[in-house]
């Protein structure tokens, strides 16, 4: 029950901040985008007193219809609530706030970002805000190709259409809302899943001496593997560790300390869970 509370919650959250990126930046600085407010600023120069709000509510619930249709149940349920909730938000931001008329790229940084954390807080409890995201899903179904890639495709095809509109200035502006709404999507889904660290991976003869250092200078812990060189065909123990960012230059200096010569490889990990990252100890 607290986890169908939690979801419900940040779902409802997701879809006010999508609205807030959409009501307060998107729609009144004429931001070409993807989703339904793409589609919505591309129509709106060929209808007199267009209601905005009004329109991405009939597409959302369109769209829903489509999507449940083909898509089952299980689609349904999962974004019921944002399909509703978003357009509700976004009636109600229309009508009682006022938007931000800034520089349009300014509007496109914004917008975005608010675009990109409502949609993937939506996303990071297994939903879906509907809208765009539909047509996409349906092909994904059908040909197998990635949902990501068909999403992005579909968003920058509307962009791109709006060239004949607004101008190729406000395409060239429009795809940078699309990076940035990714970027927002990245972080919000990626938000408290993990601890950011580097990993490293070590192969040298003083391998003892600098696994003990961590161990008691930095109190990190470490794990040796046994490996063995494809050329030699010598068993290379390899010592393995994970750091945060701050101790990295430590542990360099620690490696360069007993072998400058260490055979050294880092790589950047985005999500990593247990004790001494995510996890603290009894006493």
């Amino acid at each position: 029950m607290k986890f169908t509370l939690k979801n419900l919650i940040f779902t409802l959250i997701g879809s006010f901040i999508l609205a807030l990126g959409v009501g307060l930046f998107i729609l009144p600085n004429n931001i070409l985008t993807g989703g339904i407010a793409g589609v919505t600023i591309l129509i709106k120069p060929f209808f007199p007193n267009f209601n905005e709000s009004l329109c991405i509510g009939i597409f959302s619930i369109s769209l829903f219809i489509i999507g449940f249709i083909v898509l089952g149940k299980e689609f349904a349920m999962m974004t019921f609530i944002s399909s509703f909730a978003y357009p509700a938000f976004l009636f109600l931001i229309n009508k009682y706030s006022n938007p931000f008329e800034v520089e349009p790229i300014v509007a496109t940084i914004y917008g975005g970002l608010l675009c990109g954390l409502g949609v993937g807080l939506v996303a990071r409890q297994g939903g879906s805000t509907g809208g765009m995201d539909i047509p996409p899903l349906i092909i994904s179904r059908l040909t197998g190709i990635d949902p990501h890639i068909s999403i992005t495709f579909f968003d920058a095809i509307i962009v791109i259409l709006g060239i004949w509109i607004y101008g190729i200035s406000a395409v060239l502006i429009g795809l940078f809302s699309i990076f940035f709404e990714g970027f927002g999507i990245e972080k919000a889904t990626s938000l408290n899943r993990g601890y950011i660290a580097k990993e490293i991976r070590i192969i040298s003869k003083e391998y003892v001496n600098i696994s003990k250092d961590i161990h008691e200078i930095l109190e990190r812990g470490t794990t040796i593997i046994n490996a063995k060189g494809g050329y030699s065909n010598e068993d290379r123990p390899m010592l393995l560790v994970i750091c945060s960012n701050k101790e990295y230059d430590q542990i360099i200096d620690i490696i360069h300390k007993y072998d400058k010569e260490a055979f050294v490889i880092v790589t950047e990990t985005k999500d990593v869970h247990g004790e001494g990252f995510t996890y603290t100890p009894r006493i």
